[in-house]
Formats: C-alpha cells, sequence, structure tokens
C-alpha cells in the first residue's frame, strides 16, 4: 500500500530547499506521531495534527541542513567566488596599510 502524501508536500519540500524524497520521509514521520496522539484516525482533528508536525519537522530539517559545527553554516554555503573576493580584498588591504604606514615612518617599503 502506498502512503498519501498532501498535494502540496512537493511545493513545500521545493520551498524549504529540501529533497522531495526527505519531505515524503518526514511525512511519513508526522502521520505516525498524529496517529500516536489522536484517537480518531483520519478525522478533521488527525490531519491537522500530521500537518503541523510536518511543518514542524520540515522547519527542524531545514535548520539542520543549514548548521554547521561552530555557527560556520550560512559561510560554508557561501560561494567559491565570493571567498575569492572575500580574500582579495582582505590582501589589498593589508597591502594598503602596509604602504601607508612605510610611508608615514618614512621607511623603505618591502
Amino acid at each position: 500500500m502506498n502512503p498519501m502524501y498532501p498535494k502540496t508536500l512537493s511545493w513545500q519540500a521545493k520551498k524549504a530547499g529540501i529533497p522531495l524524497d526527505t519531505a515524503k520521509a518526514l511525512w511519513i514521520e508526522a502521520v505516525r506521531d498524529a496517529t500516536d496522539e489522536c484517537d480518531i484516525v483520519e478525522s478533521p482533528e488527525y490531519w491537522k495534527s500530521a500537518a503541523d508536525h510536518l511543518r514542524r519537522r520540515i522547519a527542524s530539517e531545514v535548520r539542520a541542513r543549514r548548521s554547521a559545527p561552530l555557527g560556520w553554516g550560512g559561510y560554508v554555503r557561501l560561494p567559491a567566488t565570493q571567498w575569492v573576493h572575500a580574500l582579495t580584498t582582505a590582501s589589498a588591504l593589508v597591502a594598503i596599510g602596509v604602504r601607508t604606514a612605510c610611508t608615514v615612518q618614512r621607511r623603505p617599503c618591502f
């Protein structure tokens, strides 16, 4: 028997940036939690509980994917070109600082 998925599951997965297979697994877990929680299966309260559990699970999955050790999650995901630009800018600023210091102290620069 194939599980029934909500029609908006693919949209929610795409909006959250998670794979559809992961969203389907989260839906199955949400239905299991709603089954444990509600007395009458397939009642409106049951489906509301399942949808609430799904939203919470998707939010926690997104947080888990975004976080990295030591809180570097946002920086780890930066594209390589931004890292290169940041390093180039930093090295240029250091070079400007060294030249300025040499000029002020009237010593020959390296």
